[in-house]
């Protein structure tokens, strides 16, 4: 860290710290966006889920991850709670060559997610104050300096300690040791990944269960410990966050965005959002456009 810190051509420099709420009365939260730097999430209360880079990861209290340069990722609230979160917008600078202890500095991965149980809660505070303070830009620059090197020697020990504390659900090893023992643990190692890929379909517990040789109480188990959320819960997360993308993104009709989400009647679909969301669908593309301008045109939405 002292040789990464002390070369010439590092440099670290905060562009945003803030504290933000996502909540399930809010009408919308942000889209897939991404940055041109770092970012760094903390869940100080709560849980939330994350998609970053096309997968998604359940965040409790205590968790952090940093997100890569250019990776796009997007929040999604749970049915009764939300969550508090402090975040951090960055641009760094590194050598070009580092010891294997802090590979993950570099971005070469689109995200690195641990589950510090509180640790990290005082280092990120001293930060977010830090840089909010109205001290010297250079003295404040140092110091922020020093906060990270702190928060990211304390990540990077977390990291390297056990692949548990890994939040990567795509990797079911790095899994925290929550799912289980023996074979079943082994048979629900993908299942979070099937329902990411099939929220859109057909899917229920039993044929959950049926598909991958289990019980349906461990279906419900799992998702307890592992997302804090019910299967059910998480399924029509997933459905609605992707109808508001679509409502926003795509000029389809309400009937053909609750059919491509998994519904099949679009009434049923509509009760659903409005109790997700506080509004009907249509009522919700209508104010959403009128906040955020227009449809786009296909080629921009197809850039996305």
């Amino acid at each position: 860290m002292l040789d990464i810190w002390g070369n010439s051509e590092f440099d670290i420099t905060i562009t945003e710290a803030c504290k933000f709420q996502v909540r399930s009365e809010n009408p919308y939260e942000r889209d897939l966006h991404c940055h041109r730097g770092y970012e760094l999430n903390y869940v100080n209360f709560g849980l939330c889920i994350m998609e970053i880079g096309g997968s998604f990861i359940s965040m409790h209290q205590g968790d952090c991850v940093v997100i890569s340069p250019g990776i796009s990722h997007s929040f999604m609230k749970e049915f009764q709670r939300g969550c508090d979160i402090t975040q951090f917008e960055y641009d760094m600078r590194l050598p070009r060559k580092s010891g294997t202890f802090f590979r993950f500095l570099y971005g070469e991965r689109p995200y690195e997610a641990v589950r510090s149980g509180g640790i990290l809660r005082g280092m990120v505070e001293e930060l977010y104050h830090g840089f909010h303070e109205s001290a010297q830009a250079e003295f404040r620059k140092t110091y922020l300096e020093l906060g990270f090197a702190q928060l990211y020697w304390v990540f990077a020990n977390m990291l390297l300690e056990s692949e548990k504390t890994s939040l990567r659900p795509e990797e079911p090893r790095r899994v925290p040791a929550r799912t289980g023992s023996g074979k079943e643990g082994k048979a629900l190692g993908g299942l979070l990944q099937y329902v990411n890929q099939n929220y859109d379909t057909k899917i229920n517990i039993e044929m959950l269960a049926e598909s991958f040789g289990v019980s349906s109480r461990s279906i419900r188990k799992y998702f307890s410990k592992q997302v804090g959320m019910s299967c059910i819960d998480y399924i029509t997360m997933l459905r609605m966050e992707k109808a508001r993308q679509m409502l926003w993104r795509t000029d389809k009709t309400i009937t053909e965005i609750a059919f491509a989400v998994g519904y099949s009647s679009q009434q049923y679909f509509g009760n659903v959002f409005r109790r997700y969301t506080g509004l009907s669908p249509g009522r919700f593309r209508k104010q959403l456009r009128e906040e955020s301008g227009p449809l786009m045109p296909q080629k921009e939405r197809e850039n996305l």
